[in-house]
């Protein structure tokens, strides 16, 4: 099962917890704004299993909307991983910053 993050929140929780934030966005969307600490990576090479992160860290993960980080963030669930999906995305995330 996925945790779910809320926007209001993941700022806060980033910047208090040791983990590794993960957009899916395209890099051009990325360039124009990002959570703190994120690092751009690709949907199709982490569903391809091109990655190692070490299991004892949470992982959260977000996209624009939130559906292709809530299917990437039930793969790595099932590999073993601690992940968080921000609900809504990085579309919710602005909306909570107004």
């Amino acid at each position: 099962m996925v945790q779910q993050i809320w926007a209001s929140r993941v700022v806060d929780y980033i910047m208090e917890h040791h983990c590794f934030v993960i957009d899916l966005r395209e890099p051009s969307e990325f360039r124009r704004g990002h959570l703190p600490k994120a690092v751009q990576m690709d949907a199709d090479e982490l569903e391809e299993g091109n990655y190692e992160f070490p299991k004892d860290l949470p992982i959260i993960v977000y996209c624009e909307g939130g559906s292709v980080s809530l299917r990437i963030a039930r793969l790595l669930s099932m590999r073993g991983y601690h992940v968080y999906n921000l609900a809504g995305g990085y579309d919710a995330y602005l909306r909570a910053k107004k």
